[in-house]
């Protein structure tokens, strides 16, 4: 589920797509789980994440509203 990544940076992103009756197949704290897991890979101690999630819609249904979004959480690498 690693979105995008960047070792210089130290910034993760964890990203998933969301229908609208869908349940997220990530937990909560899992993102930030997987997140803390590159970081340390990397040789940083902690992952901090950023105070705000960003969602985009990937598709909109027949009457304009938004049937799936993508999901994107934001990650910080710290020492």
């Amino acid at each position: 589920m690693l979105f995008d990544v960047n070792q210089t940076d130290g910034k993760v992103e964890i990203a998933y797509t969301l229908g609208v009756l869908e349940v997220p197949l990530i937990e909560e704290g899992q993102d930030h789980a997987l997140a803390a897991q590159q970081c340390l890979d990397w040789g940083y101690q902690t992952a901090e994440p950023f105070k705000i999630t960003e969602r985009r819609c990937q598709r909109f249904s027949s009457d304009g509203s938004c049937s799936t979004q993508l999901i994107i959480r934001r990650y910080q690498c710290h020492k």
